[in-house]
């Protein structure tokens, strides 16, 4: 009897896409979950209804990082998966193997060193200005100044890092990436929560994650360390540099187009809100907001971890085995989303049932159940999205720019007149009637172009 039910769990995590990857990445959404629920009773108790507008629209503020990201972590993601197809690492911890494949990652590591090392600088002075514009005539008086000034330092520091990740998760080095992610969420929490019970506001979020990406990068240094030695320090880069006029650009200005769109779908609410009716209604979206983005951020690593994978196999050109792949993650990946949006429609309604102060912190049950609905109907594209893109390139770009234009000027519109309930049919007709039509479409015509 233990046999069989240990061999039908085995099956069952096997057809998900379940692995080390999935499950450190889903722990640290899973932590992200749970302290994020404690974050927003910690909120809810020790913040007022204007400061947690602010808290919120600091977090949609700052992820206009995507503007000086411009796609290159996706596409770093990609190429050094289809490099590492051919590489390993040695016994010290250095990158060996193909000589071609190693000068390859080798110039694209560094190339995307320096992008970064910019996009940071422009970062911090585009995203100050653009705070200093949000906030300065905000109708309360809150001491933002400083802790957005932090917070943007913070961001912009982090901006600066992102290429490590990017290199060592398409080298397929998934469950180091999300084990130390996971770490950073845990001292995230353990730093801000102390923070926000003691008063220190608004200065709780850029302190904690300061700490946390502090530690983090330290870890992650001495721990691969010289995998880094070996494709920074080394001079292979120029026997067979990556082009990225001809070979990277091609492709991320595609995903840049595709992700700056995706600002619009999901950032814009909440500094709509803000500018028009205050501070009070945008905390009660970021609230909203944060816990979906929780919830879809776990789905979501049933397909995020697999991208090496996917381009592993379309490296080796096994269509079948990478179909197969695709359609499990796909089925998992949209059922937990359901499930979850289920799940947390029960909870608002009972907090609204039962009179909880909560309940007023977050959005009401009728117009939480517009943004579930979009949210579970977006992410089920994801499979196919990722699926696209692991062939090094960028089909999608049309639909996003589309998408996003839809969604950013529907939401500017329906959100000034009829705040967040305009908001939320607004982004539900869009991902129901074009969105998820024509990913659908376009995965079918290049799935069947690309494979012959």
């Amino acid at each position: 009897m233990y046999a069989s039910t240990r061999e039908m769990l085995f099956r069952a995590a096997q057809f998900s896409g379940l692995n080390w990857g999935v499950i450190y990445g889903s722990s640290a959404r899973i932590w992200s979950m749970l302290t994020g629920a404690i974050t927003l009773l910690l909120i809810a108790k020790y913040f007022s209804p204007a400061v947690q507008g602010f808290y919120y629209t600091f977090i949609s503020l700052t992820a206009v990082q995507v503007f000086f990201e411009l796609g290159l972590t996706q596409v770093v993601i990609q190429f050094a998966a289809h490099e590492w197809a051919k590489l390993a690492f040695s016994a010290t911890g250095h990158v060996e193997g193909d000589l071609a494949a190693l000068s390859r990652l080798s110039s694209l590591a560094r190339f995307v060193n320096r992008w970064f090392a910019k996009a940071s600088v422009l970062f911090f002075v585009g995203i100050m200005g653009a705070g200093w514009f949000a906030f300065y005539d905000a109708k309360v008086q809150i001491a933002w100044q400083w802790p957005w000034v932090a917070m943007c330092i913070v961001v912009a520091v982090d901006l600066w890092t992102l290429p490590l990740w990017s290199l060592l998760e398409g080298c397929n080095q998934i469950k180091s990436v999300y084990g130390l992610r996971f770490v950073r969420a845990v001292i995230s929490s353990a730093v801000a929560w102390p923070m926000i019970a003691g008063g220190g506001g608004l200065w709780s979020l850029p302190v904690g994650s300061g700490v946390s990406l502090l530690v983090v990068t330290v870890m992650l240094f001495r721990r691969h360390g010289r995998f880094f030695e070996s494709l920074l320090r080394s001079n292979l880069g120029v026997l067979h540099a990556i082009s990225w006029r001809l070979e990277v650009w091609p492709m991320q200005w595609r995903i840049a187009v595709s992700w700056l769109s995706g600002y619009f779908c999901f950032y814009l609410f909440v500094p709509v809100l803000f500018k028009f009716h205050g501070p009070i209604p945008a905390g009660q979206m970021g609230m909203t907001f944060n816990v979906i983005t929780a919830m879809t951020s776990i789905s979501g690593m049933f397909v995020q971890t697999k991208v090496p994978s996917f381009g592993i196999l379309i490296a080796q050109r096994k269509w079948a085995e990478l179909d197969e792949l695709a359609l499990r993650i796909g089925i998992s990946s949209t059922l937990i989303t359901l499930l979850g949006a289920i799940a947390l429609f029960l909870i608002v309604l009972w907090l609204n049932l039962t009179g909880h102060n909560l309940a007023h912190r977050i959005l009401s049950p009728s117009t939480l159940t517009l943004f579930l609905a979009a949210t579970v109907i977006m992410q089920s594209t994801m499979p196919m999205t990722t699926y696209l893109r692991a062939h090094r390139r960028e089909p999608l770009m049309w639909i996003s720019l589309a998408s996003g234009l839809l969604v950013g000027g529907s939401v500017a519109i329906t959100g000034v007149y009829w705040g967040a309930t305009g908001m939320g049919w607004s982004y539900l007709l869009v991902t129901l009637l074009f969105t998820l039509p024509t990913v659908l479409w376009k995965f079918i015509q290049c799935r069947t172009e690309w494979h012959v």
